[in-house]
Formats: C-alpha cells, structure tokens, sequence
C-alpha cells in the first residue's frame, strides 16, 4: 500500500496516492507559482514524467525560470524529455475547438509511453480555463478525467484563476474533483470533495470568505448572490449576522437592519452596540443563552427588541459556533427572523380563549355540561362550590350522582335530548358534606359545527343563598415553535441542486438522498405535478409568496408547509433555477384548529344559556350578549353592542346604579330590573352581575345574566288578589255575625 503513495511536494498536503485528481483555485501568479513548483519538482525526483499544460505561450519561460530557481538540474531533466511545458491549444484543442475525447486518448497515450520508458507514472498540472461556450463540454470532460485516473498511475492538479470563475464554475470545478486548495486569510487550506455529505456548503463558503476579504468589490457575480439571498431573507423577515468573538466586531445583513428598524451607519457594528435594541427585561436571558451556546450546542431563541422608533418587536435567533483547533470559540453565525406577526396573532388567539372562559367561570350560577352517555364533561367554579368535588373529580362523573333524586336528574337529562330544552326544573343538589340546595335548572342541547347534538349545557341557579364564584383562567393551546426554514434551489425541470439542514430537519431526507433527485418526491399522492404548475407561473413572472400546502416527509408522513418560490437568474437576466423557502407551519395549523375549536365550544355554551346574558364595559356600553339577549329586547346584537346597558330598562337610572355597584361590591344577585322590549312588552327579570377580569387581574367589565320572573310575578299577583278576597270575605262575615246577634238580643 505504501508503494502507492506519492510525494505531493505540497507541505499541506504530504503523500498523496496515485489516481489523485484535485484542484487549485489562486488569486496571484505567485499563488499559482508556489503550487505547482514543488508539485512538477516531487514528481522528477519521484521518477515521474511531467506534463505542465498553460494558457499563455508567453508563461512558458516564466515557467522553466521559476522550475530553474527549485530545481538546478532542471536542464538535464528538459534534455531527458522527463518533463514537459506545453500550451493548452496543443494539448485541449482540436481545430481551435475544445475536443475532450482528444484530450484524454493523449492523456492514455502519454502514460502508457511513460510506463513504457521506465517511469513510475505520471504527473499532470494544468493551468487553463475554457471559454463560456465550451465551459459545459470541460467540466464534462473533469469529471471523466476523475473517473479515469483513479485507478491508474496519474496524478493530476488544475489550477484555475478566481478572477474568471463564477460562483456557479466554482461549484462545477469543485464537484468534479477529489478535494480543493483554497488560501483563506493567507494560509493555504485543503477542502474535502463536496460530493461528501454538505462540503459543498463549506467550500462555497470558503471560497466567498476568501474573495470577501480580498475582492469584496470586484466580482460582480457574487453581488448578484448576495442580492438574490437578500431578496429570499426579505421575503422570509429573515436575516444573517456574522459575529468574530475575537475582535468583538458583528456584520448584519441588510434585513437585520430592517428589522432592528436601523441603517447601517446607526449601528456600531460590536457585540455591545447589539444590546442596546435588546429589550432591558431579556437583556440578562440573552446574555445567558450566548454563554451557554458558546460552551455547548447552540440554541434557538426568542426575545424582544426595541426599535429607536420606540416599537417592540419579538425575534427569532439561532447561532452556529465555529471553534478553532484548539476548541476554542473564533466566530459565529446565524439568523434573525422577524416574529412578531405571528407572536400577536398567538395572543389574539389565546385571549379570545381565555375571554370566552372568562364569561363562563364569571357565572354565579353553576354552569355544567353533559355528554351523550350522561357523564359530566366539564363545569365551572360555581358548581365546584354547590357540590364540594372539584372540577377535575366532576369530569366523568355521572351528573345525576350530586342530587338527592337522581332518577329525577335522568328523566330530565333524556326529556332535554327529546324536547332540546327543559326551563326552571326543580331539583336538589347534595354537597359532599350533606347540605342540599334547591335550584332551578335551565338546560338545552348544544351542537358542534356541523349542527351534530353532542351534548348538554345546564345552569343551575340557587333559589337559597348567594355563592361567590372564583375566576379561573386557563390557557387551552401553546403554540408550538417554528421550526427553521427549508431552502431548497432546484432546476427548472425540478432536479433538486442545493438542499440545506432546515430541509433535512423539515423533510427527514439528507442531501445524498434526494441531490439529483425531482422535487415531486416530496409531492403526495394527489398533489403531484403541484410544483411544476407554481413553477410554471414563476416562468410566466408570477410571485408566489406563502404558498400553504402539504408536502411529504421521508417517512411517509403528511406536513402542512408555507412555501415562497423566487426565480434564480443568470448574469444575463435568464432564468436558470427556482429558488423555495419552506416552513413547517403543522403545529401552528393544529394549534390554531384546536384553539379556533375551543372557542366554538365555549361561544356554544354561551348562546346555549336560554338565560340573557350581557356584558358591560366600565363606561356602561355594551359588549357584548347571547341570543336570549337578543330575544327579550328585540334588538340584534349588533344594535346592542356599543349602546347604554340602562337603555333597555323601564327604570335606566336604577339599572345603571345595579351595574356601577357590581364594580364597587364584585357582584350582584336577585337584583330587580324589567326589560323593555323595543315593541314596549315588559319582562321582570333578577339579575345575578359580577365583575370579570383580565389575565393580570384587572377588571375590564361586568358579566350579567337575567332571569325572567314573569311567571313568578303572576303567581305572585294571584295570590295577593286571592289573599284580599279571603279578607274581605271574612269581613262581610265578621259584619253579618255581629248583626244578627244583634237582631236576636
């Protein structure tokens, strides 16, 4: 095995095998010259017979004077024919055309003549670069040139020049070849093949980490890169930073900017300068998180900035460390993504929830509701506090086992399910220490969204005393975090070229899996050919921004996806690629259904109540009511909402001073009050009122609920009539008795 290795004459890189075919990239003739000396000097004093192949008839006796200064017999070795200078049109070219097959039948030729000779093998370097046109046809021929040489005594180096390579030829040349030599910051670096799992990731990097540093201006390709990448982070409210932990001196991107809401020259530039748009309550929390990061993995994480404008943004970062070869951290990298939308929309959400709960723990009444198989499904404080069981040993309870008839509570139960409401149905709830409560029960059936009876809400109002209700505030959803985003680049006949680590994350398939692949593997059943229609309107000029659709992962599972396509363009303006930025919004889609769900629920047991039921803001308005609202006042709800509580009362003032007590005393019960239907009918109501309050504990309004006494009043009024007859009549007696006992005396 060690007969095979060879002397490279490259410090860096020692002894490399036969069948070696790698590449150079160099800035200077120097770099070239430093190269490629010490390489042609190993192989004549390895016994190997050299082939230096260059662009510029001029170079060739650069060339000798350069191999003359390294190697003093280099006269006897010209002489001996071991070595050989030669132009690239003798050597690539065929009637002033590039001619690959050509060049690797001499190629053969050469190294059989060599063998044949006595030498050891061959050693080749080359300096040429094709044309444009012939580009395709060369890079061709590199990659059959790698696969020749491997298992034949050869050794080959070409070197090409950064300044007429383009982004895309970089990627080509390094493709094709076993590993690179890259300068970087001076020192010359050794690049594994990017056909290992994401090495063309590092050496693209490496290369425009290179050309930063000493052409930054100059090579107009790889501004067109960076533009399109600032279009893909605008289009994303997704940014990169850079951060030298040595120096301390930080590089944002330009959409950073845009959302640290700054420009350029407002910014210091320094890790310092970074905290002062850091939001003072999550300036320690951040601190914290970059030590850790620096002594461990990295971490995603959110927190808040301040803008100079004054506004508050939520942000999404995640780091990347690069540590030295000593393990110590030199830089890092990563993203900023612009969560505030999204952080927002959560809230709305989560405060519509704990609004809509709030109305019912704001109940004084207790509140329950049944399932088909007559168990207990949920309920609130106030029926906690008439029965003594708590609401997680209420829950899957049957309801009737809190009242002292329970056959009673059943014919009630099924009555409901027949008729869909029962009204003011006398029962008597037991409390686990023996005391009885007499109550009134008002139930109706309540449906889900597609008008499907699943159950049944009842209100139970207490006919002895008052109970005090506590209110409870319950998050019913967290939002899962995002996670990072998929960037995928892929031809236009949907062969997938560049696929990074949030693809992977999201999709389950590593690059070697699906690179070279059609993007329709990620297309389920009957979404096939999705993909090529959004392309197909991308080519036509469409935009298409937060695309949601499925898409499908490695291991057969469905993912809901927001995806933005954005076309890839040539120097020359051609489309040559699509470009796609996927995320995985299937949390959010399942947060979002079960939070929009529950709101269904809660807003159903509501409109269930056949009791009205209001609530008022501290300014006496409206905010809002349930149908029975709607009906014993004759108004819409959306006439009520923003009006004058006391506007719907034959007595306003005593109305508004029953609402303005809640907020001092924290409730109201039996309160009188009569109700004005818009058409003058009067209805006699008690109202139970309390306060509710937000999710810090402020009150924001009064939650009322009426009950309709009519009834109670008439029994009322035919009693009274009923007791003024008995009187009378016993008046007339009393007079009849005393007159005749006059008569008679």
């Amino acid at each position: 095995m060690r007969e095979n290795l060879r002397k490279s004459g490259i410090d860096f890189i020692g002894d490399a095998p036969w069948g070696t075919h790698f590449c150079q990239f160099y800035q200077t003739r120097e770099d070239l010259i430093n190269i490629l000396v010490p390489y042609f000097k190993a192989g004549l004093e390895n016994n190997e017979f050299c082939i230096w192949c260059t662009s510029q008839s001029q170079d060739i006796e650069e060339i000798k004077d350069a191999l003359k200064k390294a190697v003093p017999d280099i006269d006897v070795y010209m002489e001996e024919r071991q070595i050989e200078v030669v132009l690239y049109t003798d050597w690539y070219l065929k009637e002033d055309a590039f001619h690959p097959e050509r060049t690797l039948n001499c190629l053969s030729e050469k190294l059989n003549s060599a063998l044949a000779e006595g030498y050891d093998g061959l050693r080749l370097g080359s300096t040429f670069c094709p044309e444009k046109d012939d580009w395709y046809d060369f890079t061709g021929y590199e990659k059959e040139v790698d696969n020749a040489i491997c298992n034949h005594r050869i050794i080959a180096l070409c070197a090409y020049s950064l300044e007429k390579c383009k982004a895309a030829e970089i990627i080509d040349v390094a493709i094709n070849h076993q590993y690179s030599l890259i300068k970087r910051e001076g020192i010359w670096e050794q690049i594994e093949s990017p056909r290992l799992k994401k090495a063309e990731e590092t050496v693209v990097r490496a290369l425009v980490e290179e050309r930063t540093l000493q052409l930054e201006k100059a090579y107009t390709s790889l501004k067109e890169s960076e533009e399109r990448l600032a279009e893909v982070q605008k289009m994303a409210h997704m940014g990169s930073w850079t951060w030298n932990i040595v120096t301390g001196e930080l590089h944002w991107s330009d959409e950073v900017y845009r959302i640290f809401g700054c420009e350029p020259h407002e910014f210091g530039s320094t890790y310092d300068s970074f905290f002062k748009y850091v939001h003072p309550e999550d300036r320690d929390y951040v601190i914290d998180a970059i030590k850790k990061g620096l002594s461990k993995d990295p971490k995603s994480i959110d927190y808040r900035i301040i803008l100079p404008n004054g506004e508050e943004r939520t942000v999404h970062t995640r780091a990347e460390i690069i540590f030295d070869e000593n393990n110590i951290p030199i830089r890092a990298k990563g993203i900023v993504q612009d969560i505030t939308k999204r952080r927002k929309a959560e809230e709305a959400l989560r405060l519509s929830n704990i609004y809509n709960r709030s109305l019912i723990e704001a109940s004084l009444d207790p509140l329950v509701t049944i399932g088909l198989d007559g168990k207990i499904k949920d309920a609130n404080t106030a029926t906690e506090l008439i029965t003594g069981y708590s609401r997680e040993e209420l829950i899957g309870a049957c309801s009737s086992d809190y009242c002292i008839e329970p056959e009673k509570v059943i014919k009630a139960y099924q009555q409901v399910l027949v008729l869909e409401e029962i009204r003011d149905y006398p029962l008597e709830i037991q409390h686990r220490d023996g005391h009885i409560t007499p109550v009134l029960v008002n139930a109706s059936v309540y449906k889900d969204e597609n008008g499907k009876v699943i159950g049944i809400f009842a209100s139970a109002h207490d006919i002895t005393e008052r109970k005090k209700t506590e209110e409870k505030i319950q998050m019913l959803a967290n939002v899962v975090e995002s996670s990072d985003d998929a960037i995928i680049t892929k031809s236009l006949d949907g062969i997938i070229t560049n696929w990074n680590r949030g693809a992977e994350q999201i999709y389950g398939y590593s690059a070697e899996d699906v690179l070279g692949k059609n993007i329709s593997i990620l297309e389920p059943e009957n979404l096939k050919g999705e993909t090529k229609q959004l392309v197909e309107k991308i080519k036509q000029g469409e935009k298409i921004r937060h695309f949601e659709t499925l898409r499908l992962k490695k291991d057969g599972a469905l993912i809901n996806i927001s995806i933005t396509f954005s076309p890839v363009l040539s120097a020359s303006g051609e489309l040559v690629a699509i470009s796609t930025i996927a995320r995985d919004i299937t949390e959010r889609r399942k947060a979002e259904e079960t939070l929009r769900l529950s709101n269904i629920y809660n807003r159903s047991l509501i409109e269930a109540s056949l009791d009205p039921l209001v609530t008022i803001g501290p300014d006496g308005k409206i905010t809002d009511v349930n149908g029975a609202t709607e009906l014993v006042t004759g108004y819409s709800r959306d006439e009520l909402i923003g009006t004058d509580f006391s506007d719907y009362f034959t007595e306003p003032e005593k109305a508004s001073k029953g609402y303005q007590q809640v907020f001092v005393q924290g409730e109201v019960r039996d309160y009188p009050l009569e109700i004005q239907h818009w058409n003058g009918h009067i209805t006699p109501v008690l109202y139970n009122a309390s306060v509710y309050k937000d999710e810090n504990g402020k009150i924001i309004g009064v939650f009322a609920a009426a009950r309709d006494i009519t009834e109670r009043k008439k029994a009322e009024k035919i009693l009274k009539q009923k007791l003024g007859e008995l009187a009378r009549k016993r008046e007339i007696h009393h007079r009849i008795k005393n007159n005749l006992q006059v008569i008679s005396s």
